[in-house]
Parts: C-alpha cells; sequence; structure tokens
C-alpha cells in the first residue's frame, strides 16, 4: 500500500490523466452520448450523506487543537468557531451545486486519494497510473478532485512548490483533449480554473482537519478503521494534530483561508 505524497513527476502524470478523464466526460455529456448529471452518488448525497457526521466531529477537535497551539490571531479562531455550526451544509452545498464559475462541471472521481491509484512502476519512476473504485463517482466542480489530488495525492513539499504549474498541466491537458475531439464551444481558461478552485477553497478545510494531508494518511487510515470505537478514534485524531509537521502544514494554510476570504460566512 503506497502512502507516500507523489513528487511532482508523480503527481504531474496523475493529473495529465485525471484532466483527460474530466475532459472525456465533459464531452460525453455535452454532446448528448450521455447524460452524466444523473450521477449523484457524492459522498453527501443521500444515503451516504449519513455517514459524514464523523467530519464535523474531526472539525470540532481540529478547531480545539488549534486554539492550544496559540500564535494564531483571534480572528482566525473566531471565525473557525463561528464555522463549526454550518461546517456540514457548507460542505453539502458543494458536493450538490450544479453551479460554478469555471464554466463546466465534470464527472469527479469523488474518493480520488492515492489509496484509489494504481501504479505501474520503472524503477522508482511512475510509468503508468490506473483510477479505480468509482463507486461514488458524481457530477459537479472539477474543484473536487483537484484538491484531492493536492491534499491526498501529492506530497506537501509538491503541492507548496508546484500546485500552479499543475493545475496549468490540468487545464492544458483538458482543453487539449476537447479539441482532438473536436469540441466547437468555448473553452474555459486558466482563469476560470483558478477562480473556481478559489470559489472552493472552503475544501482546503476539510482537507486540513477531516481528510488530511497525504503525509498523514497512514495515521489517518487508523483513525477512520477505529471510527466503530469513537474513544480509539479520537485518541488517534489528537495525536495526529499534535505533530509538529502537521501544526507546520496546517500554520501555512490557515493564513492562506483566512486572507483569501475562505473563513468568511
Amino acid at each position: 500500500m503506497r502512502y507516500q505524497g507523489l513528487d511532482y513527476d508523480g503527481a504531474l502524470k496523475v493529473i495529465t490523466k485525471l484532466a483527460k478523464f474530466h475532459a472525456l466526460s465533459y464531452y460525453i455529456e455535452n454532446e448528448s452520448l450521455l447524460d452524466l448529471t444523473q450521477s449523484t452518488n457524492g459522498m453527501f448525497s443521500k444515503g451516504i450523506g449519513s455517514k459524514m457526521d464523523f467530519l464535523l466531529n474531526n472539525f470540532v477537535s481540529f478547531v480545539d487543537s488549534v486554539k492550544a497551539y496559540g500564535g494564531y490571531e483571534d480572528i482566525v479562531i473566531e471565525k473557525l468557531e463561528l464555522i463549526k455550526p454550518v461546517f456540514m451544509k457548507k460542505l453539502s452545498h458543494i458536493y450538490s451545486s450544479a453551479e460554478n464559475v469555471f464554466g463546466v462541471n465534470v464527472l469527479n472521481h469523488g474518493d480520488f486519494h492515492i489509496r484509489n491509484l494504481l501504479f505501474v512502476n520503472n524503477e522508482d519512476d511512475i510509468d503508468k497510473v490506473s483510477f479505480i473504485d468509482f463507486q461514488i463517482c458524481f457530477w459537479r466542480t472539477p474543484a473536487i478532485d483537484l484538491y484531492n489530488i493536492l491534499y491526498a495525492v501529492a506530497s506537501n513539499e509538491t503541492r507548496d512548490q508546484h500546485q500552479w504549474e499543475l493545475l496549468r498541466v490540468y487545464h492544458e491537458n483538458f482543453c487539449s483533449l476537447l479539441t482532438d475531439l473536436g469540441f466547437l464551444k468555448k473553452l474555459p481558461s486558466l482563469l476560470d480554473l483558478n477562480i473556481e478552485l478559489l470559489r472552493y477553497g472552503f475544501l482546503e478545510i476539510l482537507m486540513a482537519s477531516c481528510l488530511f494531508f497525504m503525509e498523514f494518511s497512514q495515521m489517518a487510515e487508523e483513525v477512520r478503521n477505529k471510527q466503530g470505537n469513537m474513544s480509539d478514534a479520537e485518541e488517534f485524531q489528537k495525536k495526529l494534530y499534535q505533530r509538529e509537521d502537521y501544526k507546520n502544514c496546517v500554520s501555512k494554510i490557515l493564513p492562506k483561508l483566512l486572507y483569501t476570504g475562505q473563513l468568511d460566512l
């Protein structure tokens, strides 16, 4: 089982393949080959959403830990506290809203993390990659899968140093495949894509507090395996939140969320 986040070259291969997967789904829907808008089995869909309450528990524990860290502006803590009552509602809206600035919706994998990728390696390099486990794929903004790549596939170093390059590569391959398929409608710009990611930046709160960074996924997996025993799960969460490397990651993200308005209601 691979738990190490991907370096730039590995993440590049994954995001290139994802761009083509998204573009093909967009082409199929717009050419009326299949009605993919009926794919609504996302994480907050009926029958699945009721199992997501643990996310709120994680977020509450996350906020309590951030308060204990010290060193953050009072306004950050205040805004995080205000998010608690509406946390699940905001996530549900992101996963259910069909409106976006990017101008396109796509078929999201919906559970896009490194354990749902299969790799063929050539010595230390990734030669091929395949996606598996499409049980909760759904038709929504591409920002959902893209944030998963940045936080649940790429390493923290890759995300910090190459996020904008990876998004540019995604956009180029998305548009290139549509052009090759003879798609004649206006294509979204790279600016449109970046605005879309900013608009749905609340997903970064989800990644940081609940779904965890790639570097900590093995520990997070132990938390998920213990969800049946809430006391054990909470203890593992507390250990994760107290790791210095985790605190360091959070210290980079919270100011970004504050200054881009993601903590505002």
